[in-house]
């Protein structure tokens, strides 16, 4: 599933980048661009509380032992 994603993303980006169109719309941009940030936030975070659960019950496991 990444590797079809990559070759869309390079499929489609090299001919804009060789041949740029002019940006009809600043706010869907934004838009998008917003969005995925947040979604990546949102996903770091859930990654580091999940990171920060293990290693504590693991803390918790050596100790008793």
């Amino acid at each position: 599933m990444f590797v079809t994603g990559a070759v869309f993303s390079f499929r489609e980006g090299i001919p804009e980048l060789l041949h740029p169109v002019p940006l009809e719309s600043f706010a869907v941009v934004s838009v998008v661009l917003a969005v995925s940030v947040v979604l990546d936030v949102t996903s770091l975070l859930q990654s580091v509380v999940q990171l920060l659960a293990r290693h504590r019950r693991r803390a918790a496991t050596s100790s008793t032992s």
